[in-house]
Order: structure tokens, then sequence, then C-alpha cells
């Protein structure tokens, strides 16, 4: 899921059920891991996404 408060989050239940095995997975690391870089100026790849505040 995400979300603007959340960012990216990982679902490992659904109404007391796991999803998969209820961990985190692999692809989910992956893309909380890019996201936080993308939005932190780390990957300049993607700086023209951003508008910093001062």
């Amino acid at each position: 899921m995400t979300g603007t408060a959340a960012e990216v989050a990982s679902v490992t239940m659904i109404d007391g059920r796991s999803i998969g095995d209820g961990k985190v997975g692999e692809v989910t690391k992956k893309i909380g891991k890019k996201f936080h870089e993308i939005v932190t100026g780390k990957d300049l790849r993607y700086e023209e996404w951003l508008d910093y505040v001062n």
C-alpha cells in the first residue's frame, strides 16, 4: 500500500489472516528502499521530481 502519510507500507495481515507467510516480502523491501532514496534526494536520477523546501 502507499499513501502520503504511510509512504510505502507492507500488508502482511488482513482481518487477522496472514498474507503469504506474514512477513514483509523482498519486493516490498526494495520498493520501500528505493522510495526513501528518491524522496530524500539520494537517487539523483529523480531529482526533478522533488521540490526542496528550506
